[in-house]
């Protein structure tokens, strides 16, 4: 009886990790229908000149529960786009994270499963719950004999150019201390270095430093979400949405719930994305924020050029399911205030709102804004030029505030240009297509290639 028990729950779990591929949302019907047959990317999305990059999160399961699928789709999507670097969302090994760099997770989870040639440019990875119930400080000392993974410290900072005058800002989040807030010691393996307070101290004093017109944002826990396990963490909207809104942040890109999402609450000057389909799946449900949401194992691939960032999202076969495009500014969320004929126009803060509603570039400098207005509508400030093509420069990697690294992590402030990108092939960026690649080479772990100049 308990042997046709436990075959009944493993025939339920692998049909449901396949999922069923079918969007929700309100307002998923208008982006579903460009993507027919007459589909058209937009001229600078996934152009040679563009930052591209893949995102995928909760993907470490020795290559099963389509993990290996995924993998494979993910080289060829990044081979058409030039990818030059991938984003993961965290829970990189199930079930309880790697206990040192020798732990045989690395190659059967990692180096084995994303083995293509386009995937070999450095991974930039944040840690996950499950990462953090076993020794997360190994995924950290592996950045130092990888040449690919990058996970200098528990939360971190990245600058990348964009073209000549445009810079993003990409910040990497530990989002399971500010999840959870008070450690449990009986779940997870190394507590000392929890103190939410401190990576939210940093956070909002690196965003409010940071001159870059992009800022993009990584953690692995949703803000916002539709499943059918999880609801909007409260603790996150409290600590980080007027942190993010306050200082300009456009995206936020999370895992954590394992399917493909894109949310945004009515007024919101921030896009909240899902990338948590690496392998194992969980059902979605539509909320007042969703713009789309899909069950199906699958990944993310974006595109960010100066004035606006796109995502494709993607099933395990390479199929695109979904895209949209975020603009670096939101002309309808500079301000809350309300204009309508009768409002008084000799207000300096109401001549303000308007011109910034009216213009692409904010507000003007030397204003000050009102507590009502909206804190995005802040001005990143005069564009620095600088050649897209010099060399890296390598900043000391310091906390805000501190003169030495804290055990729990620091701002690297590395300013690069990813490698060029070679052009993608004709206009079927992400086209579905029935055709496996050739087996890559094997590598095995610690050793990667390509890795971007620092």
């Amino acid at each position: 009886m308990r042997s046709s028990v436990v075959l009944l729950l493993l025939v339920t779990a692998l049909v449901g990790c396949g999922g069923n591929p079918t969007p929700v949302g309100t307002r998923v019907d208008d982006i579903a229908d460009k993507l027919g047959p007459d589909f058209e990317l937009a001229p600078d999305a996934f152009s040679p000149d563009a930052v591209n990059f893949m995102i995928v999160g909760d993907w470490g399961r020795n290559g099963f529960f389509n993990q290996r699928n995924v993998g494979r789709a993910m080289g060829v999507t990044a081979a058409e786009i030039g990818a030059r670097f991938t984003i993961s969302t965290g829970d990189n090994f199930y079930t309880a994270g790697v206990q040192s760099i020798d732990d045989p997770k690395w190659d059967r989870s990692f180096e084995d499963i994303y083995d293509a040639p386009s995937l070999q440019s450095r991974w930039y990875a944040v840690l996950g719950n499950h990462d953090w119930q076993g020794d997360y400080t190994a995924q950290i000392n592996y950045t130092e004999v990888s040449d690919r993974w990058f996970l200098p410290a528990r939360y971190y900072t990245e600058i990348i150019a964009v073209d000549d005058t445009t810079e993003a800002l990409f910040v990497y989040l530990d989002t399971t201390p500010l999840s959870e807030r008070e450690p449990n010691a009986r779940k997870y393996e190394r507590t000392e270095d929890w103190n939410p307070d401190r990576q939210i101290e940093w956070l909002d004093a690196t965003l409010a430093a940071s001159e870059a017109e992009w800022k993009i944002v990584v953690g692995h826990h949703p803000i916002y979400v539709g499943s059918v396990r999880y609801e909007n963490n409260p603790r996150l909207i409290e600590d980080l949405v007027p942190i993010l809104e306050r200082h300009g942040a456009q995206v936020y890109f999370a895992g954590h719930d394992h399917n493909l999402q894109h949310l945004r609450p009515e007024g919101s000057p921030v896009d909240y994305l899902i990338s948590g389909a690496g392998s194992l799946t969980r059902g979605v449900v539509p909320t007042e924020n969703t713009l789309f949401a899909l069950r199906v194992s699958g990944y993310m691939a974006a595109s960010l050029t100066r004035d606006a960032l796109y995502v494709h999202a993607f099933d395990e076969d390479g199929r695109r399911v979904y895209a949209t495009n975020i603009p670096r500014r939101r002309l309808d969320t500079h301000s809350d205030r309300e204009i309508s004929d009768e409002t008084d126009l000799s207000d300096p803060e109401i001549r303000r709102d308007l011109e910034a509603a009216t213009t692409d570039d904010g507000p003007r400098p030397g204003g000050s804004p009102s507590a009502e207005r909206r804190a995005g509508c802040a001005s990143s400030g005069p564009a620095r030029r600088r050649p897209a093509g010099t060399a890296s420069v390598r900043r000391p990697c310091t906390p805000a505030g501190r003169s030495t690294s804290p055990p729990g992590g620091w701002a690297c402030r590395t300013r690069h240009t990813p490698p060029a990108a070679p052009p993608p092939s004709a206009a079927t960026v992400g086209a579905a297509s029935g055709a496996r690649p050739a087996p890559p080479t094997r590598r095995r772990s610690g050793r990667g290639a390509g890795r971007p100049s620092e």
